[in-house]
């Protein structure tokens, strides 16, 4: 069991009501559409089709940096913590690895995974409930073809990682996804960052999915879109127990394919997945078909467009008053 503080609220839903299925398997198929350019982070064509992808609250964005002074790190007691809650419902408890053309996702089988204690919806204006539920449908990554600089859809303090991680959760109140999506305190998602370790083997516990991309791509089946495979007694709650949980930033955002609805908590962690050169190339190398790579599968930065940024902790020494208004301004998006 793990602890995080307080989590970001969502945007009115007047403005986001949308199709129960736009965060469903079609909708992150919907991901094999998009290539980024050789310029940057951008998408083919001007701007992402779709029924909300123009409006202003859009995600990802590029996060404030993280002060290289720090203090201790004790959590600001505005927001009510939450919990990440593992429970196996019977004998036949699985992760299920799957190949959907857009993306890489793990889809837990007889496992409930629920993010428990969010009373900060409600303080920021999305929902009228405190301490909503939510469960963990999925969780899938974002990537690049090579180590080029990019990869990641955020960026912290103006620079991307070579890739990301997604927990997308649905408040149980809805029943699933399909409809909670449709609702403005429909879906929480926590991101963690991917970076290259000097470590010849980082997280080992990464490596049951990096490894099993590999043996299925090499298999007689292979592992192209529509593919699934079993992971091997993988443990999501071990692979991310080096994360701090307490430590995040959350903003009021959008998911980052069409329909692009804008119902989404993000919560950002501040650590990283320390992760070996092999681990993140099995994702740079895996294939949606017999001569297309997935990758490149993320979308360009959005304009902040005044959101604040919220961040859980004080990073600043509280003595020094250039570091605590230089964060302060950061996160208000100055």
């Amino acid at each position: 069991m793990v602890t995080v503080k307080g989590l970001a609220g969502v945007l009115a839903a007047a403005a986001v009501l949308g199709s129960g299925e736009a965060c469903s398997t079609n909708h992150i198929r919907e991901l094999k559409d998009f290539a980024a350019s050789e310029a940057g982070r951008k998408l083919r064509g001007s701007a992402i089709s779709g029924t909300y992808c123009t409006l202003d609250e859009q995600s990802p964005i590029n996060l404030p940096s993280l002060p290289t002074l720090r203090a201790s790190l004790t959590p600001e007691q505005a927001y009510s913590p939450i919990e990440i809650e593992f429970h196996e419902t019977d004998e036949d408890s699985k992760m299920i690895l799957e190949n959907l053309g857009g993306t890489i996702e793990v889809v837990p089988e007889h496992t409930d995974i629920y993010i428990t204690h969010n009373s900060h919806a409600k303080e920021l204006g999305r929902g009228v409930d405190v301490n909503e539920t939510y469960q963990v449908a999925q969780f899938h990554f974002h990537w690049d073809t090579s180590f080029s600089g990019y990869g990641s859809e955020h960026y912290r303090g103006g620079e991307a990682f070579p890739i990301e991680m997604h927990i997308v959760s649905f408040n149980t109140k809805y029943g699933d996804i399909g409809t909670a999506v449709g609702n403005d305190d429909g879906l929480l998602v926590i991101g963690i960052f991917g970076e290259k370790s000097k470590r010849k083997l980082a997280n080992e516990e990464f490596s049951k999915i990096s490894d099993a991309i590999l043996e299925a791509e090499e298999s007689d089946d292979g592992f192209l879109a529509d593919a699934h495979v079993e992971l091997e007694d993988f443990s999501l709650e071990t692979m991310i127990s080096s994360i701090d949980l307490a430590k995040y930033d959350s903003y009021k955002g959008s998911l980052t394919t069409p329909s692009c609805n804008q119902i989404v908590s993000w919560v950002v962690m501040h650590d990283t997945l320390k992760l070996s050169a092999e681990q993140i190339r099995a994702f740079q190398k895996a294939h949606k078909s017999e001569s297309e790579l997935i990758a490149p599968n993320y979308r360009e930065i959005q304009a902040r467009n005044g959101r604040t940024v919220h961040r859980s902790q004080i990073l600043c020494d509280p003595k020094d008053k250039d570091c605590r208004l230089g964060e302060f301004l950061s996160l208000q998006g100055f």
